[in-house]
Parts: structure tokens; C-alpha cells; sequence
């Protein structure tokens, strides 16, 4: 398969300035109405939300505690996902498409046991997203991240099958170590927000 020119010339010809019209107009400014030449603000200055400017730095480290417990909620996820899938393949046939997976997901009792994993971590996302950051919603969804992890063997529902989960794949003790720390951080930066 041939290149384009434009690679092949960066590859033998590594110096030369580019074409006519970048020599032109350089980056940042641009062609206005009636041909004059426009400043054009970097990407990052206009695509700023506009709240940002208020955000309070504790505001902005609970976000990120909650986008990393929201991370690590989906990697615990994905993880049994895979063990989920390895058992419904195996009573059931190959699953054929990523859709029929979806659904499955959504509506087969096969999968009902990782709901509450994947309601948790839309949770997260919903309250990163949120303008003001309630405390006592974030509280309660570390709270909930925490039990959630809690592994039971004899327990019922997810918190067995959590702990089947962890004693058979290294995979899901990676993402539940992952979450474990998340949820860690974000129950402390909320206990020194009340404290402070």
C-alpha cells in the first residue's frame, strides 16, 4: 500500500517547512472575513466550563477522588465482567455480538449480580459532573463504594460471588486493590473537608 506524499516526504526530506499555506499561516492564526489575517485562541482557553474559575481546590480533589472511584469501580467491573461472560458462554454457547452482550448485561439474571458495580460508578460520574458538590452525597457514595467491596464468603448475592471472584482471578484482585484505594482517598478527603 502506497504512502501519502506527505508522510513520505517527512520520512526522507525530515526538515522541510511543509506546505505552502502552513508557511503562510501559522498555527493560531487564521483567515477573517474579507481575507485578514485572525489570532485564533488556543483550544484549551475557550473550552474552559465556566464554573471552573470558581471551583474551590478541595472541590476540585474530590472530583478527581470521585472520577478515580468511579475508574476503579470500572476496572472491578470489567473484571468480573470477563468471569460472568466465561460462565454464561460456558452453560450457554459464544456469545455473537458486543450488543447481544449489552443486553445481556442489562436484561439476563446471569448478569444481574454486577449492577450494583456499574450503578455505583454512574453515580460517581453523575456527582463528579454535578456544579456543587454535596458532602453528604459524596459521603454516602464512598460509604457504599466501601461495603460494595467488602467481600463475604458467607454472605448472599454480590458479596459472595465478590469473593469467589477475588479467590479465582488475579485480574479482579488488581481491580479491587485499584478501587480499595480510591475509596480510601476519597473517605479521607471528605472526613478532612468536615474536619476542616
Amino acid at each position: 500500500m502506497p504512502r501519502p506524499f506527505g508522510l513520505l516526504r517527512d520520512t526522507i526530506f525530515p526538515s522541510s517547512p511543509g506546505p505552502a499555506w502552513q508557511r503562510k499561516y501559522p498555527r493560531g492564526v487564521s483567515r477573517g472575513k474579507h481575507g485578514r489575517r485572525v489570532r485564533v485562541l488556543p483550544p484549551d482557553v475557550t473550552s474552559t466550563p465556566v464554573y471552573a474559575a470558581a471551583v474551590s481546590d478541595d472541590q476540585r480533589s474530590t472530583r478527581a477522588g470521585l472520577e478515580a472511584l468511579r475508574e476503579g469501580l470500572l476496572g472491578v467491573h470489567k473484571a468480573l465482567l470477563a468471569i460472568a461472560r466465561a460462565e454464561y458462554e460456558g452453560e450457554h454457547g459464544p456469545i455473537a455480538t458486543p450488543g447481544t452482550l449489552l443486553q445481556l448485561l442489562i436484561h439476563d439474571e446471569s448478569f444481574a449480580w454486577l449492577h450494583p458495580v456499574s450503578e455505583l460508578a454512574s453515580r460517581a460520574d453523575e456527582l463528579a459532573e454535578e456544579e456543587s458538590l454535596p458532602g453528604a452525597e459524596v459521603a454516602a457514595v464512598a460509604r457504599t463504594a466501601e461495603g460494595l467491596l467488602a467481600p463475604d464468603e458467607n454472605g448472599t448475592g454480590f458479596a459472595r460471588r465478590y469473593f469467589e471472584a477475588l479467590q479465582s482471578s488475579p485480574e479482579v484482585v488488581m481491580a479491587h486493590a485499584e478501587a480499595r484505594l480510591a475509596v480510601g482517598a476519597l473517605a479521607r478527603r471528605d472526613g478532612a473537608d468536615r474536619d476542616g
